[in-house]
């Protein structure tokens, strides 16, 4: 099997390590910030997704701030991922991978899931109502959220950071929060292909800014920051996402919100920010399933 000359897995990637890990400052072609491209091409190549590394080195030759030198390596780099493609290289996740991959359940990394979620609040994952267990229970929840213990990342997109790692090595994730006036983000990995749905339950309304009611709000990002669906009052004031099908392999964003606190965003969709502040105050569980196992993402694609 061939082996990786990038992150850090070989000799000789000083110029690597310094083109691909640190921002240049540059944009690339529709107006993305290059540490957004950076990111999702890291994120590939720790997945063998040649497929995704090779679109977003595309993205990064199509930008003309690029410098020439380091638009030749990318170029050396284009053609070996085109190899390893071809001859369909599968290259085990290494120690340079542990910033991206941990806390998405991928094998040999540190699950983040706080006192085991799945089993507390949900009877089967993805099946059905939840099945929360006391109001107690809701609350020491709270707790290890308000002590920052649940992990949460930094992102390359500014109004998405930062954003907590679900754990989908079971192909479903699930985990609980609580929103006033600010977003929650939630990251995930998923294959081209799968049809996720994303689904949120108030189970507990406390007195908000404006309101005392359960009225949550959901939106669905892509790992450029684009916005692929929302929704707002599925059942009563509650949201859900149903039947999303997902159109690239990588990094996707599900941020909850309460009423009226909605994205920015630019002409691309591309979110910018954050606009308004939400009126209530919830406490709930979000579930996401139809997913590829977060082991296998990226390794079954042609």
């Amino acid at each position: 099997m061939k082996q990786l000359v990038w992150l850090g897995l070989s000799a000789g990637t000083t110029l690597l390590s310094s083109l691909l890990f640190t921002g240049l400052g540059a944009r690339v072609a529709w107006g993305q910030p290059t540490a957004t491209v950076q990111t999702n091409l890291q994120l590939a190549v720790c997945l063998s997704d040649w497929h995704g590394a090779l679109n977003q080195i595309d993205r990064l030759l199509a930008s003309p701030e690029i410098p020439p030198k380091d638009r030749a390596t990318l170029v050396v780099l284009k053609r070996q991922f085109q190899r390893y493609r071809l001859d369909r290289v599968a290259h085990p996740p290494t120690q340079a991978c542990d910033p991206l991959l941990t806390g998405f359940g991928i094998s040999g990394f540190t699950p983040l899931q706080p006192l085991n979620l799945d089993a507390a609040l949900y009877a089967s994952v993805g099946q059905g109502q939840p099945n929360v267990t006391s109001d107690q229970h809701i609350r020491r929840q709270q707790a290890v959220y308000a002590a920052g213990l649940h992990q949460i990342h930094a992102t390359p997109i500014p109004a998405l950071s930062p954003a907590q790692r679900l754990n989908t090595s079971n192909g479903s994730g699930v985990t609980a929060g609580a929103v006033n006036r600010g977003v929650n983000v939630y990251a995930f990995l998923a294959q081209a292909g799968d049809v996720v749905t994303l689904d949120v339950n108030v189970t507990r309304i406390l007195p908000g800014l404006l309101y005392h009611d359960d009225d949550s709000q959901l939106f669905l990002f892509d790992s450029e920051g684009r916005l692929l669906a929302d929704n707002d009052d599925f059942t009563r004031l509650q949201s859900r996402l149903s039947d999303v099908s997902l159109p690239s392999t990588g990094v996707y964003y599900a941020a909850i919100t309460t009423y009226n606190n909605n994205p920015l965003l630019n002409s691309d969709r591309q979110i910018t920010g954050w606009q308004g502040l939400g009126g209530s105050s919830i406490e709930y569980t979000l579930t996401v399933t139809g997913l590829t196992p977060a082991d296998q993402v990226g390794r079954l694609e042609e």
